[in-house]
């Protein structure tokens, strides 16, 4: 039986062996990408192993273009990130500041000393990116940069694939378009996310399979791929999310069209392979950047911009509007729960609680408890996006901004009175609640 489906087995010792021995080794876009953003280090130890390898190595006309076409995007996000999380460390110094000195006219504490230890770590911090600053001006990465790409230039000279013609081209699109339809691997994840690039985008993958199929089968040899691509259109995995290896259906097509042995590794499992069998040294700490890079390579990454807050004359009016505080009045006012009463639609809210809870008794106060412990919650992170605005208008001139600026600090000031009024009547709320504590301690509610 395993003769006639040899797609679903795992490679043997023997055959792994006469892949690495006689195989192609192809290095998908992100692989080469990749070796921008890892530590030098990390990189060299890297390019050494694949430099052992050089007389295997092969790269898609496509790859190579997508490198090309991605490689100084890639170096600008490297660049923009340093900047970025430097920026974000001044403004937390400067927040942090500030906050202490909006506290200052509240009343801080009778006994703690806040002040001394603040100003302690922001003098530290301040000192620690002055360090690093002078460390990036003294290292400017461009010559990394260059280095990294004349390593891979010589490693592939020679070995470019010829790609295909104009006419090649619209037939394999076509042909593309249908794969991705009936879901034939690889690439056809690729389709709602690119629909609206150009054709040698959307069937980027499709165009590095089909180049490799042809000149694996010009050569009459097997192929390593390494990739960091973990969409389910080259990996095949468990119903719990765990890879098993390279889809059955690809390494099925490469033995039809080309009569050899196919496989895919992640580069963090290529660089760990080619290690052992090469008997080269790769540093602990290259090679943990390896993996903890492989892992998180996939999917949609949250770039360093969406970690920073970005504020425009909108921002206080829309977290006012999600956090059931509407004004200067309803600040004032004291919005829900307000004197210990219950809200007009309370026995609605009972209900629902207790349909949401699973619960078929809970007490009006019970409900009003949770219902103050939540919009505790959301006044607290009012609270503190309201601070970084203030700290952000702080350092501005205009007389708009200087009027903006005070009105926050009108907000501030009587959101952070609200507040204390707030815990007060939740702390009451516990000593009358009969067996609050089964559902947590008051430390839950404030």
């Amino acid at each position: 039986m395993k003769s006639l489906f040899k797609e679903f087995y795992p490679l043997t010792e023997d055959e792994y062996e006469a892949l690495w021995r006689d195989g192609i080794i192809v290095l998908d876009t992100n692989v080469l990408l990749r070796l921008f953003r890892y530590k030098e280090q990390t990189a060299n130890d890297l390019l050494t192993t694949l430099d052992k390898l050089k007389n295997q190595l092969w790269i898609p006309n496509q790859v190579a273009w997508e490198f090309h076409r991605r490689r100084l995007t890639k170096i600008d996000e490297g660049r923009k990130a340093y900047k970025d999380v430097i920026e974000v460390l001044k403004k937390s110094s400067e927040s942090i500041g500030l906050s202490i000195e909006t506290f200052k006219g509240l009343g801080l504490h009778p006994v703690v000393d806040l002040e001394r230890p603040v100003s302690t770590m922001r003098e530290q911090l301040s000192k620690l990116i002055s360090e690093v600053e002078e460390q990036y001006a003294a290292n400017p990465p461009h010559a990394h940069y260059g280095r990294l790409l004349d390593r891979i230039t010589d490693l592939y000279e020679g070995k470019v694939g010829e790609g295909f013609s104009d006419q090649e081209l619209e037939s394999l699109y076509k042909e593309g378009n249908l794969r991705y339809e009936d879901e034939v691997p690889p690439g056809f994840m690729d389709k709602k996310e690119k629909k609206d690039r150009p054709p040698r985008e959307l069937y980027g993958d499709m165009l590095i399979w089909k180049e490799t199929l042809r000149h694996a089968r010009q050569l009459g040899k097997g192929v390593i791929l390494v990739t960091e691509d973990q969409k389910r259109d080259w990996w095949e995995r468990t119903t719990d999310g765990r890879t098993i290896g390279p889809l059955p259906a690809l390494r099925k097509e490469f033995s039809s069209e080309v009569g050899h042995l196919f496989h895919l590794y992640r580069v963090d499992q290529f660089a760990d392979w080619a290690a052992k069998r090469l008997n080269v040294k790769i540093k602990p700490e290259s090679a943990k950047e390896i993996r903890e890079e492989a892992k998180t390579a996939q999917g949609n990454q949250e770039s360093i911009e969406k970690w920073i807050m970005r504020w425009d004359r909108n921002t206080t009016e829309d977290i006012l509007k999600r956090s059931r505080i509407f004004s200067l009045s309803e600040l004032t006012r004291g919005g829900v729960g307000e004197g210990g009463s219950a809200a007009p639609n309370q026995g609605e809210r009972v209900d629902e609680i207790r349909s949401a809870a699973g619960l078929s008794q809970i007490s009006a106060r019970e409900v009003e408890l949770l219902e103050l412990k939540s919009e505790l919650e959301r006044l607290d992170e009012l609270l503190l996006k309201i601070s970084m605005e203030m700290k952000i208008l702080s350092k501005q001139k205009e007389a708009e901004d200087e009027h903006y600026l005070r009105n926050l600090q009108d907000q501030y000031r009587i959101g952070y009175v609200r507040r204390r009024k707030l815990k007060t009547l939740i702390r009451s709320i516990i000593d009358s609640v009969d067996e609050v504590g089964k559902g947590g301690s008051d430390g839950d509610f404030l």
